[in-house]
């Protein structure tokens, strides 16, 4: 279910706004802790744009409601923040479009409307003082569509979380301007995957923090529909990237940021990696040994039913996997994360770090060097590594990389690019021996087929393949250190 309109409240109390899923209305109803505090109020809204939708091609939404007159923005812009499950920015706000500080298109007319009720509530959670929030329902309607949407909001992380876990309560995948103003030209939302991921100049230490545990969330939100499908491999790799960057955030900024909120959400976090892991695992052995010796020996009865069984085994993996996605776990998970972001719980703490407030240059700095002095100590003497070290070391490297891209905005680009396509390809020859050694693990969850004929071929293109990948880490590991540090 889409978000619902944008709403301001006091700069002492952060917003939160989640979407909820229109038929988990009554079941909301009917939770224990839930009541009602007031009567309904109805509510219309109704957007405005040009008829060749200039302002929405701008990444701005006109919305009008009872006289008032509010210009947002669509989705997150560089400049524009907009951490998940906060209010969509408001640019802009008058008692009519003339008075907006905003050039607007010379000719405006509706283009979508909201019809609907706002019910205020409480949550009782165990002895807590009542967590009160707000219920948006109705529908979205355009010349030609009608869209339902419901929408929670409130103030409070714990009472978000306890929802989720007993509806279906989600980190939006677009705001509700954005999903009005595309029904009326038949086009999909934006969505909120528009920023590259990375700090900005200027920023504080606190503030890059939400940024990438903002920007990390969409994107876990953005591939979870689509991974819980499993039509392709795409969205569960892109989702287990992200659950990978995610904690080397936590790494990264873990003397800053510690705090009980984020610890309690990082077991979540590792079981959705574990859990993309799986599925991804023979997404890469079907699409690499595995296709290999299909290639190679296109005719052979056991080849296909060790891949046939390897396929099965995929199966059952990515129904795990949608289980996952499609519970309350996830659902938490996501956002706790959102309000994290958005509430940064580290800067309540009874005695905050006073990095946070400091500007992030020499924070990432610092957090370079140490990431850079890791990778040098993990590749010491590396002709003579075992298969193990290789694998830590390849560690070394993704936790490296991923604070590279989480700070590159900071720094000369092309230095940065130079840098990180190096490291890459390094990283490249490394996971080529680790799929490679991964390809015989996972023949040991085929049972008889472990021992067979054409788990013998498997492990043939295992070592072939391991070979030529070990010649040539030397070199990309020459190659790596002779490239100067970008932020140096």
């Amino acid at each position: 279910m889409p978000a619902a309109m944008p709403i301001t409240v006091p700069a002492a109390a952060p917003a939160l706004e989640f979407a909820l899923h229109p038929d988990d209305l009554a079941a909301l109803g009917r939770h224990p802790g839930v009541s009602r505090t007031a009567r309904p109020v109805p509510v219309t809204t109704i957007w405005h744009d040009s008829p060749d939708g200039a302002l929405a091609s701008r990444g701005m939404a006109l919305s009008e409601e009872r006289g008032r007159w509010r210009l947002a923005s669509l989705a997150p812009q560089p400049g524009r923040p907009w951490p998940p499950g906060a209010p969509a920015p408001l640019i802009a706000e008058a008692n009519s479009p003339e008075a907006l500080s905003h050039i607007l298109p010379s000719h405006i007319v509706p283009v979508a409307a909201l019809h609907g009720r706002r019910l205020a509530c409480s949550l009782v959670i165990g002895d807590a003082p009542p967590a009160a929030f707000t219920v948006l329902h109705g529908s979205l309607r355009s010349v030609s569509m009608d869209k339902p949407i419901a929408q929670l909001m409130l103030t409070d992380a714990n009472a978000a979380m306890a929802l989720a876990g007993a509806v279906r309560l989600t980190v939006p995948l677009a705001g509700v301007a954005d999903t009005a103003t595309s029904l009326s030209c038949g086009r999909s939302p934006a969505g909120r995957i528009t920023v590259a991921l990375g700090v900005a100049l200027k920023q504080t230490v606190s503030d890059s923090a939400a940024a990438i545990i903002g920007q990390l969330v969409d994107q876990l939100v953005h591939w979870s529909d689509a991974a819980a499908i499993g039509a392709n491999p795409v969205p569960v790799h892109q989702m287990r990237v992200a659950t990978r960057r995610l904690r080397s955030a936590f790494a990264v900024f873990r003397t800053i940021i510690c705090c009980p909120e984020l610890m309690a959400l990082e077991p979540a976090v590792r079981d959705t990696a574990t859990r993309l892991g799986a599925a991804r695992d023979w997404d890469v052995f079907l699409g690499g040994v595995g296709a290999d010796i299909a290639a190679a020996f296109p005719d052979d009865r056991r080849v296909r039913g060790l891949l046939a069984a390897a396929r099965r085994r995929r199966a059952d993996a990515y129904a795990a996997l949608r289980g996952h996605l499609e519970g309350a776990a996830f659902r938490q998970m996501t956002i706790g994360l959102a309000c994290a972001a958005t509430l940064r719980p580290w800067g309540s703490q009874s005695a905050p770090d006073p990095q946070l407030s400091g500007d992030i240059a020499p924070f990432a700095l610092a957090a370079l060097d140490a990431q850079a002095r890791r990778v040098r100590h993990g590749g010491r003497g590396l002709a003579a590594l075992p298969t193990e070290a290789l694998h830590d070391l390849r560690k070394r490297c993704k936790r490296l990389r991923y604070a590279a891209e989480f700070f590159r905005p900071l720094f000369p680009a092309r230095d940065a690019r130079r840098y990180l396509k190096r490291l890459a390809a390094l990283q490249e020859v490394l996971g080529r021996l680790n799929d490679a050694g991964g390809a015989a693990a996972l023949l040991a969850q085929l049972g008889r087929m472990e021992r067979g004929y054409a788990a013998g071929l498997v492990g043939g293109f295992v070592v072939a393949g391991a070979a030529p990948s070990r010649a040539a880490i030397g070199g990309a590991w020459s190659h790596f250190r002779r490239a100067p540090a970008f932020w140096r």
